[in-house]
């Protein structure tokens, strides 16, 4: 699976990116109710509500400051979205404009497996 931000491979800084949450395809509004008419009236358009969408990302071991500050760069426009797109096989390519409302967040750091040297 491939990331990308704006057409910007998210893998030039990261080892691995994983998604952690993701939004639901919630509709915002409500139907009408009509008079004289059984049930609810759907109107045919409706926005989709906002949600979190919460990366974890590996940067690469070497100079992980820089390819931090690129990451921010690439997610964190002042102004407008950013389009960030996987290549998730089962579903195809799937696109969300998405906006960065929280700095980064270190987490615990991954295990690393050593090889004994005879």
């Amino acid at each position: 699976m491939s990331w990308t931000a704006d057409g910007s491979a998210l893998s030039d800084h990261t080892d691995a990116v994983r998604l952690l949450t993701e939004g639901g395809n919630a509709k915002r509004g409500d139907n009408s109710l009509v008079g004289y008419r059984d049930g609810e009236w759907s109107t045919p358009v409706k926005y989709y509500q906002g949600a979190d969408v919460l990366l974890e990302c590996v940067l690469k071991k070497t100079d992980a400051h820089t390819h931090l500050s690129e990451l921010q760069k690439m997610l964190g426009k002042s102004a407008g979205r950013v389009s960030l797109q996987r290549d998730d096989h089962p579903a195809g390519t799937v696109v969300a404009e998405v906006e960065l409302l929280s700095p980064p967040v270190p987490t615990q750091d991954l295990p690393v497996t050593a090889t004994a040297v005879p």
